[in-house]
């Protein structure tokens, strides 16, 4: 993909067809949201069915629809990358110079306001699409949120985070007024009370990002039909709704580290994030392996922003956990035994508890502090999982496992003693255990567990759905694609029995609630939250040119296996 979007090629993201905005209590089994080719404009397609996806040796009977029993019905939340566009320790300046994509995307500074409408939708979705015997529709319990609520691991994204999840009122912008700078005091302060957008896409005349005339980087303010204080009306505060119901957490490798991959001995403390320069051009020649040391370099000659301590990288585990607040069970982490607490001080955010009779949820951390952004699994976790699976075996509990890392993108072997100052945990994390390599794998160790029925994550911003079973037993991987990039979308889940000896388990992908287009614009009143939630749905999908992220068969799905509870 070029540099840049031209004004031309950009028109028709926010000219799409005039069709009535989505009802926000639907799913994609009503209508979907879809991408003209090229990305070019959006339109409402034909809802998509369940698709019926069965285990080796299962054959989905008719007549099951008449038996079906809910066992549990929930939401999945997956990377909602809250962005502060203004924080110095950011990548972004490499796509002003044709560098790699994924450090900047041009809907970034309307991550919360998509976060927010999901919610909504959510919400909407109280009952089950899914009807069980008698017609009953099922009860939503609760909601899982799988990691990357930050974008950069900083201490603000991940309060924009948990505001937008637990409801409020949220003020996406970052920068405060400050006598540290001692250049451009006045137009940063300014800027402050202003709330002004302060990012790479700023319009040449406040920001720079221009050069020689050339376009370096999307400015959506500059395109025509114009929007011309888009990114200022996404620094706005609102009001978000929060999920009506409980919702548990887990750390992705972006509440971790630095955009989600460089650990502490790479980016260093906090004073670049937290300082007042910021990079708005490459400097020089890129190492790719290492774009860190660019960004020290492109710091030097960048321009002056507002300072903000807010901006600081998460200090520890513990941090993560008290950002989730102390409220009812603290989003899940306060299920974390006392055991695991005392013997970690404080590290473990990995644990278990029982939404209903016989059914066990377990939440794994997969983030390494060490550096890389592919997950793994230390050893006193690993231990721990074992002892929690046998004992659920024992209770005859089938067992949902959630995570951040799907099991292929489980490869990371730097143990996370190579970061010691943010190694807070005493034990050693080795040997390492990885997703699917070894027998010591997780896959290996699920599969020894025939009570396992599911194992949900996120991190590949697709939509994926894997069969892993052997030997007729095993479980379904469902990933749910993130919030920030297209199609933008959650994802509800439902358990089922089918009252044959099978389970059935339901996904049904939501659109976030925004409408297909924002409203035409008024002079002098800004885009509200849910016009540029809309706004960046339809540039998440220019960005990708319109190109499909999954298959049908990796949405909508009945996904059938044997009952492990099941008497023969």
């Amino acid at each position: 993909m070029s540099a840049y979007l031209t004004p031309l090629a950009t028109v028709a993201v926010f000219v799409t067809a005039a069709f009535p905005a989505p009802a926000a209590a639907s799913t994609t089994l009503d209508r979907t949201i879809r991408a003209k080719p090229g990305g070019l404009g959006l339109a409402i397609g034909a809802g998509e069915r369940h698709r019926v996806r069965a285990a080796p040796g299962i054959v989905a009977r008719a007549g099951r629809e008449d038996r079906r029993r809910s066992l549990t019905y929930f939401a999945h939340l997956a990377d909602l990358h809250i962005v502060d566009e203004a924080s110095p320790a950011r990548l972004d300046f490499l796509r002003a110079g044709g560098g790699p994509t994924i450090y900047h995307r041009p809907q970034e500074a309307m991550t919360a306001q998509v976060a927010d409408q999901a919610v909504r939708a959510i919400n909407a979705n109280a009952s089950s699409p899914v009807r069980a015997a008698g017609g009953a529709r099922a009860r939503m319990r609760f909601a899982l949120v799988a990691g990357d609520l930050a974008d950069n691991a900083q201490v603000n994204e991940v309060r924009w985070a948990v505001r937008a999840l637990s409801g409020g009122r949220l003020s996406p912008h970052s920068g405060v007024r400050s006598t540290r700078c001692r250049t451009a005091l006045a137009r940063m302060d300014r800027d402050v009370n202003l709330r002004r957008y302060t990012g790479v896409q700023d319009p040449g005349g406040r920001a720079g990002s221009r050069h020689g005339g050339r376009r370096l980087v999307y400015e959506p303010a500059l395109d025509r039909p114009r929007h011309p204080t888009l990114l200022d009306d996404a620094q706005r505060a609102f009001t978000a709704a929060g999920l009506n119901v409980p919702w548990v957490s887990m750390r992705g490798n972006h509440d971790a580290l630095r955009q989600g991959s460089f650990g502490p001995r790479r980016t260093g403390g906090d004073r670049l994030a937290t300082g007042c320069r910021k990079a708005f051009m490459p400097a020089g020649r890129v190492n790719r392996r290492n774009p860190w040391s660019a960004l020290r370099t492109a710091v030097r000659r960048g321009r002056m922003v507002a300072p903000d301590p807010a901006r600081r990288r998460i200090a520890s585990p513990g941090e993560f956990r008290r950002l989730h607040g102390r409220t009812g069970r603290s989003r899940g982490f306060g299920y974390t035994s006392p055991a695991q607490r005392r013997r970690s001080r404080g590290s473990a955010l990995y644990y278990s508890w029982s939404p209903s009779p016989g059914l066990r949820m377990v939440t794994l951390d997969t983030s390494a502090i060490g550096d890389g952004p592919g997950g793994q699994i230390d050893h006193p976790q690993y231990v721990w999982l074992r002892k929690v699976l046998r004992g659920a075996r024992t209770r005859r509990e089938r067992v949902l496992v959630s995570a951040h890392h799907p099991l292929e993108m489980m490869r990371n072997r730097i143990p996370d003693e190579a970061s010691p100052r943010f190694d807070t945990d005493p034990r050693d994390s080795r040997p390492l255990h990885l997703g699917m390599t070894g027998r010591a794998s997780l896959r290996a160790l699920l599969l020894r567990h025939p009570n396992v029925v599911a194992y949900l994550a996120g991190h590949k911003h697709n939509n994926a759905i894997t069969p892993h079973f052997r030997g007729g037993r095993g479980f379904w991987q469902v990933v749910t694609s993130s919030l920030i990039s297209a199609p933008q979308q959650s994802r509800l889940v439902e358990l089922t029995s089918n009252g044959d000896g099978t389970l059935s388990i339901f996904t049904s992908m939501v659109d976030h609630a925004a409408p297909i287009r924002p409203r035409p614009r008024v002079p002098g009143t800004p885009l509200d939250p849910a016009d540029l939630a809309s706004v960046s749905r339809s540039l998440s999908w220019r960005f990708r040119r319109g190109r499909p992220t999954s298959t049908a068969r990796m949405r909508n799905t009945e996904l059938m296996l044997r009952d492990p509870l099941a008497t023969r």
